[in-house]
């Protein structure tokens, strides 16, 4: 899960970021955008989608299916150049897709994740848990945006535009790959599972 908070996180840092990149000259108002963007499809979808993963699937399935959204919100970022990215309506729409998705992912991933904590805890000391994992998560996120700024200074070094946003996509399908592993295992059939 500490994958999943690195990249939903990143509408704070690489976003915003890429928007000076895109627009330099109105930066501000595509941060806005952004912001507005998130913020629009939390504040009217985030029950319908999650009533709609609820009616499909279970929690643990819901939450690797967010987290693999999640890594496919970067691929738009991707899959345009920084040489073609400048003020183009192209790159515009790009981000604020990559935004858009990302809060869709959040939105279906996060309520799911609260299910999950719970049922590992055996519903004892959720707290103690819930503290213990938010721990993890905030090292884990910590490191992670370390490496983020890594990498960037390696993609200018190396004059390479799709380093971090591929890097991205991949911390989410790993992050997805061991989430359904997991969800796998604890639902082997036959095998009761805590709910």
């Amino acid at each position: 899960m500490t994958g999943s908070y690195l990249l939903s996180s990143q509408i704070y840092l690489m976003l915003p970021a890429q928007a000076s990149v895109v627009a330099p000259h109105s930066q501000a108002q595509l941060v806005a955008a952004l912001f507005g963007t998130s913020g629009l499809v939390a504040v009217v979808g985030q029950l319908r989608i999650t009533r709609w993963f609820s009616a499909r699937w279970r929690p643990g399935r819901s939450v690797y299916i967010g987290v693999a959204l999640m890594a496919a919100s970067f691929a738009p970022l991707a899959a345009i150049p920084n040489s073609q990215r400048l003020g183009t309506p192209a790159a515009v729409a790009a981000l604020l897709a990559a935004a858009a998705l990302l809060a869709v992912a959040s939105a279906a991933v996060f309520p799911f994740e609260m299910h999950i904590v719970v049922s590992l805890s055996s519903e004892r000391l959720v707290a103690t848990h819930y503290g213990f994992y938010n721990t993890i998560i905030g090292v884990g996120i910590l490191a992670g945006n370390f490496a983020i700024g890594a990498l960037l200074g390696t993609e200018h070094r190396l004059d390479t535009d799709e380093l971090v946003w591929a890097a991205l996509i991949l911390v989410g399908l790993i992050a997805a790959t061991g989430l359904y592993r997991h969800d796998a295992k604890i639902n082997v059939p036959g095998r009761a599972v805590p709910v």
